[in-house]
């Protein structure tokens, strides 16, 4: 059974002439807003979010998550009264230090137990991993995400993998 991984790179965020963590500049929080609009409209539904610790990251995973929430809580869906209907969201410290072979290790034991994961981070980790993992060149300008229906995520078991959509909003990007 094909499982669904959205890679989303963060918005735009304002320089930092001391290294220190940014933050989403207005720009970047439309960016962001626009992706998870766009991710609703296609009807994907995490069931959770792995995100960078880094500020950026961590706001444009909390815009996606509104936005996808409010998609899950509509009053068209039938819920069963026991489903838990809040998107979880976990910190992967991996994915701010592009550490691949961890983050891959980590999105494999995930996809064992949830059947769709949006992760957010930061390029280059977020264009190599999922051009790996379907076989195609992916372009991940700010805001911007890459949707895979995959089989397996390991070398080796990536046959079938696909990409469904690499949705770059339509504002200016770097």
């Amino acid at each position: 059974m094909a499982k669904e991984l959205v890679f989303l790179r963060h918005g735009q965020a304002g320089y930092s002439a001391d290294g220190s963590d940014r933050i989403l500049t207005e720009l970047g929080k439309r960016q962001a807003k626009a992706s998870a609009l766009k991710l609703k409209e296609l009807g994907f539904m995490p069931k959770i979010i792995i995100t960078s610790p880094l500020t950026r990251a961590m706001e444009t995973a909390a815009i996606a998550k509104q936005i996808l929430e409010c998609a899950n809580n509509s009053p068209r869906k039938e819920q069963d009264n026991n489903a838990q209907t809040g998107i979880k969201t976990e910190i992967e410290n991996a994915l701010a230090e592009q550490n691949y072979d961890d983050v891959l290790t980590v999105l494999n034991a995930m996809l064992k137990t949830h059947d769709s994961i949006l992760v957010v981070g930061h390029v280059p980790l977020l264009e190599e991993m999922p051009a790996d993992i379907c076989g195609q060149a992916i372009r991940m300008k700010t805001g911007s995400f890459a949707w895979l229906k995959v089989k397996g995520i390991l070398p080796g078991e990536r046959q079938g993998n696909e990409l469904k959509e690499n949705f770059m909003p339509g504002e200016p990007a770097f």
